[in-house]
């Protein structure tokens, strides 16, 4: 039998690697809301069209070939068979945003309508 620790201790990372993300967010929140009050523009929301445009495209690409690597590895590690559908999943993902990158890279009424 494992012992408490073993079991315990990835839980406890995993808990404390949440948290200081939504402790970053909540500071960012706060920052943001702060500037809206002074009546000042937050960094980021000016172009949001054409970095919103970039990041499909990067998340695109990401969700593709982490799709391909895990199709690639089930299929050299268990051969073919209904578990390579794990890898498919991400590839239709990744396939997905790098199509919406290319449908909304041009259109400025995103830009118009932050």
């Amino acid at each position: 039998m494992r012992s408490l620790f073993e079991l315990v201790f990835p839980i406890a990372l995993i808990v404390m690697a949440l948290t200081f993300i939504l402790i970053l967010r909540y500071f960012t929140h706060r920052e943001r809301m702060a500037a809206i009050a002074r009546g000042l523009a937050p960094p980021g929301i000016m172009g949001k069209a054409s970095t919103t445009s970039i990041w499909l495209f990067r998340s695109g690409i990401l969700a593709l070939m982490g799709g391909l690597g895990v199709l690639l590895g089930l299929w050299l590690g268990l051969g073919r068979g209904p578990w390579l559908l794990g890898g498919l999943v991400p590839i239709g993902l990744g396939l997905g945003l790098i199509l919406c990158h290319w449908l909304f890279e041009g259109d400025d009424t995103a830009a118009k309508n932050p």
